[in-house]
């Protein structure tokens, strides 16, 4: 995929690129692959698989005033690069919560609508800014998972005639052709170029009038063969981390949970349903995921609530249906928009469950995790107790102890891939 890289367009457009990012294109190769993209479709170098075919077999003009959605752009270089080659409405939606705020900060432009997403699934659609009458074209930042692909496609099928997938050569995975090809009529890959290219479902003439799609979740009746655990159903969204199952490190931390809940080890611990309302304690699953750790916890600890945090909007929208489907009568829970604990009521809890994160979209990173674990000390009340499981290569045995105290922390549980800890707060 060529164009004119000296071209008075393409200086132009880095002159407007260097005001949000400096050193643009370097270390930005998402972003600067759709510029290349996008400004020899408008001008019509290249046609719409990114070659400059003569004839082109599928031409499809790119108008510059184009209506765009622009979905899981992170840095926001990509929404500036749409905004940069295109006059047209754009609006951007982020399941992550960090990221719908970074983009806010980003722009003031009145053409940028960034609408994050409480209600996933959302009608996606009813919120686009089509302007003319004329189709919109949907841009996705590769995300880990296929299934994110098919709730977007499906989403914004109604109203979109091209959806592109841009991501780097690394993350992209076969998977993203099917699920186009189950919802566009044709699809598309581009020559790579920065080590990325771009996987397009297209349907001329298509994708206006239709009615919203309806995004239906994975579902599945789990079995943890965990005493006090029931099988109960579980849904996740395709964006939800884990999909509808049971993660390896939340079952060994149940597990141990159990365990010593039911034992002589339990002293000190979260009180049974039997108790008085008062007496029960309150438990919260720091970074939610698909609901099934905090709903079983409940089961195990018979709290008086229940409470699950996430900064996914598929990961909430997830455990509330898997919430609704298993908590034990008499529990009261919420599911609550949070990222990495902001915004959550100091000493408040008697027990905090912790499976943290290690990535960050396709990154490894460990920063989200230390902060969370920060947010488990600041909620707990004095002599409450954070259960966390992490993967055993991390070693984030010295964080807890740094927060909590050598003394009060103890390893409950380890297997040959996770790490189970208990810490008590003082």
């Amino acid at each position: 995929m060529t164009t004119d890289v000296e071209s008075p367009a393409w200086a132009s457009h880095v002159q407007r690129m260097r005001e949000h990012f400096p050193a643009w294109p370097d270390g930005f190769p998402l972003s600067a692959f759709v510029s290349r993209y996008l400004l020899g479709r408008i001008e019509g170098q290249l046609n719409i698989s990114g070659r400059p075919e003569a004839p082109p077999r599928h031409p499809v003009p790119l108008e510059d005033d184009a209506s765009f959605a622009v979905l899981d752009d992170a840095d926001g270089s990509v929404t500036a690069a749409v905004l940069s080659l295109t006059s047209g409405a754009v609006t951007v939606y982020a399941d992550f919560l960090p990221h719908t705020q970074r983009l806010r900060a980003m722009f003031g432009d009145s053409r940028v609508s960034v609408r994050p997403l409480p209600g996933f699934p959302p009608h996606i659609s009813a919120g686009l800014d089509v302007r003319g009458g004329r189709p919109a074209k949907a841009l996705l930042v590769s995300p880990k998972a296929q299934g994110a692909v098919a709730d977007y496609a499906a989403a914004l099928r109604p109203v979109v005639d091209e959806f592109m997938v841009v991501g780097r050569d690394k993350h992209l995975f076969r998977g993203i052709n099917t699920e186009l090809a189950r919802t566009f009529e044709r699809v598309d890959v581009t020559p790579g170029r920065y080590k990325s290219r771009m996987i397009i479902g297209s349907t001329p003439e298509a994708g206006m009038g239709l009615s919203c799609a309806q995004i239906e979740p994975n579902r599945r009746i789990l079995h943890a063969d965990i005493p006090g655990v029931p099988d109960f159903e579980v849904s996740a969204y395709g964006a939800c981390f884990g999909g509808a199952e049971i993660d390896g490190g939340s079952g060994l931390l149940l597990r141990s949970l159990a365990e010593r809940h039911a034992g002589p080890a339990a002293e000190g611990s979260a009180e049974t349903a039997d108790e008085a309302p008062a007496d029960r304690p309150r438990i919260l699953d720091l970074g939610c995921g698909n609901g099934w750790l905090l709903t079983a916890a409940a089961h195990v600890l018979g709290p008086r609530e229940a409470v699950g945090v996430d900064a996914s909007a598929a990961a909430l929208a997830s455990a509330r249906l898997t919430a609704e489907a298993g908590m034990p009568d008499g529990v009261e829970w919420s599911i609550e928009y949070s990222d990495a604990g902001e915004g959550l009521p100091q000493q408040a809890f008697d027990v905090v469950v912790l499976n943290p994160p290690f990535h960050s979209g396709h990154e490894i990173e460990n920063e989200t995790a230390r902060q969370m674990m920060c947010s488990a000390l600041a909620v707990l009340r004095p002599g409450g107790r954070a259960v966390v499981v992490f993967n055993s290569a991390l070693r984030y045995r010295s964080v807890l102890e740094k927060l909590f105290g050598k003394d009060n922390v103890e390893q409950w549980a380890r297997d040959r891939r996770f790490t189970v800890l208990a810490a008590v707060k003082s």
